[in-house]
Parts: structure tokens; sequence; C-alpha cells
């Protein structure tokens, strides 16, 4: 089953979105913050990453940008 990590610091704007993709069998986590995030990322690799651009602990451009490069190159994260 593939695995999404869902970034979105609004629990009501993450419900939809969430209930959608279980719907569809997949499996989702939800993070509120990017650090979260981060942590969501090393802890369990996703196959899919849906990212909020505004999250109140840093940019969400960037967060898509750092866990990217950590999981291209060895050593990195």
């Amino acid at each position: 089953m593939a695995h999404v990590l869902l970034v979105e610091d609004d629990a009501a704007s993450a419900e939809l979105p969430r209930l959608a993709l279980e719907g569809a069998g997949l499996s989702v986590e939800v993070s509120a913050t990017a650090e979260q995030a981060r942590e969501s990322f090393k802890r369990r690799p996703p196959d899919i990453v849906i990212v909020d651009i505004g999250l109140p602990d840093g940019d969400g451009v960037d967060l898509g940008i750092d866990t990217s490069f950590d999981q291209l190159i060895p050593g990195s994260a």
C-alpha cells in the first residue's frame, strides 16, 4: 500500500484530502509542521508527499527540497 505524507497546519483543511486518499486505499500520515514532517519522513519515508506552502515553522517548498535532497544524497540525512 502506498504511503502518503500530508503536511497541512490547518486540521480542517487536511481532513478532506486525508479521507479521499484513505478512501482510495492509501495509507496517510498528517503532519502539522515542517519539523513534524521531517521526523515523519525519517521514520517512514513516504511514496507521495503533499505539502502546504505556508507552514507555521517554515516554507513548504523548502521542506520538499530538503527532504528530496536527503533521499538523493547518501549520508545527507
